[in-house]
């Protein structure tokens, strides 16, 4: 039993530490887009879930961003969004 015990212990040590190498997959730039409106709706922009309430003139830039991202552009959304959320003093999500 303890050389079976001694056997499978480094086994497992090594599948362990394996394990711990796989990544997420990396999010689309179409998943990327959506997180990055998700997070300004939220936090900065005037939405109906946010904690602020709506702004009478919106960041029209912001909105051509999302709907960019929207009409499946997000290469044209993405860095409006990004620089909008940085500004604001937010992190970026991981891409």
């Amino acid at each position: 039993m303890s050389r079976l015990l001694i056997l499978l212990v480094p086994a497992l040590l090594a599948v362990t530490a394996a394990s711990g190498q796989i990544r997420a997959p990396a999010l689309s730039d179409a998943a990327y887009c959506d997180e990055l409106i998700y997070l300004y709706e939220r936090y900065i922009g005037s939405s109906q879930f946010g904690p602020r309430k709506p702004v009478p003139n919106p960041d029209v830039e912001a909105r051509w961003a999302m709907s960019r991202c929207e009409a499946g552009d997000p290469a044209a959304g993405i860095p409006v969004l990004e620089r909008k959320l940085v500004d604001g003093r937010m992190s970026l999500p991981k891409r």
